[in-house]
């Protein structure tokens, strides 16, 4: 059986990808397993045809204390030669090999339309919004035991629309500040949160937050890829005292000493 994942929500994704290696290996623990990766990020070049060599060996060659097998494959569908994975895929619905399929595709190709056939099982994880992220939120807040206000959870979609790995890891944050009472808008203000489209509130008064907020605004800023020349020119008129410390910025990036990135940087940690 092919059990294929897919969608760019790669934090549900991964979450479902664990759970169902763990319930494989759990119920049969003499499988053999293999992992293999024909396109992430961290492969040099040919590692994909190197990978889907190995991944074939493993599928074919017996093992002689394991009867059954498991094999997870990460991003097949960006590997070069389709017709080669296609016939080795087709091949396996017909012996006793598992296969766990991970993707970032938001739609399978039509000529691997067999993956949604029976026997095989195939889920999309596509981005969540609207009810379906806050319900997200709450599950995982609830996991986290993170307790939000409703505003909160609203703010936090807003701030974070679509990114479940985001979510996730604000709320672990939130857990260790030690909070036991709801947590609600101000608290996530106070941790540099703003709502993604609020450029504008993301920088009002930076100069002024502490220096948590300040940093954790700044990576929002580099993430969004934000002009960070923009954003020097916004925060040289938000404190008319500290004029004179952004000229001197200014000759430093003019003259190559520095760039924009390391002055809002700097900015951040005094």
């Amino acid at each position: 059986m092919i059990i294929t994942l897919y969608g760019p929500d790669s934090y549900r994704r991964k979450i479902k990808l664990d759970s169902l290696v763990s319930e494989y290996l759990q119920k049969r623990q003499s499988m053999a397993y293999g992992l293999f990766d024909l396109a992430g990020d961290d492969l040099s070049s040919g590692d994909e045809e190197g990978n889907f060599q190995k991944f074939a060996e493993f599928l074919k060659t017996p093992s002689l204390f394991q009867s059954a097998k498991l094999a997870v494959l990460k991003n097949p569908f960006s590997f070069e030669n389709q017709a080669k994975l296609k016939k080795i895929m087709k091949e396996l619905i017909l012996r006793d090999v598992n296969l766990i399929i991970s993707d970032s595709t938001r739609s399978i190709k039509k000529e691997f339309d067999f993956l949604k056939e029976k026997p095989n099982v195939s889920q999309i994880f596509d981005k969540l919004s609207g009810p379906e992220l806050a319900h997200f939120i709450k599950e995982a807040a609830k996991e986290k035991e993170v307790v939000l206000q409703d505003g909160a959870v609203k703010f936090l979609a807003a701030a974070l629309p679509s990114d479940s790995w985001g979510i996730v890891n604000e709320l672990a944050k939130l857990k260790f500040t030690g909070i036991k009472k709801p947590i609600d808008v101000a608290v996530l203000k106070a941790a540099g949160l703003v709502p993604e489209e609020d450029f504008f509130s993301m920088v009002s008064g930076w100069l002024s937050r502490p220096i948590h907020s300040r940093l954790f605004s700044l990576e929002k800023i580099f993430y969004l890829k934000e002009e960070t020349p923009k954003i020097f020119n916004i925060l040289a008129y938000q404190d008319i005292s500290k004029l004179r410390n952004f000229a001197d910025y200014d000759v430093a990036i003019k003259s190559g000493k520095l760039d924009y990135d390391e002055v809002l940087l700097d900015l951040a940690l005094r």
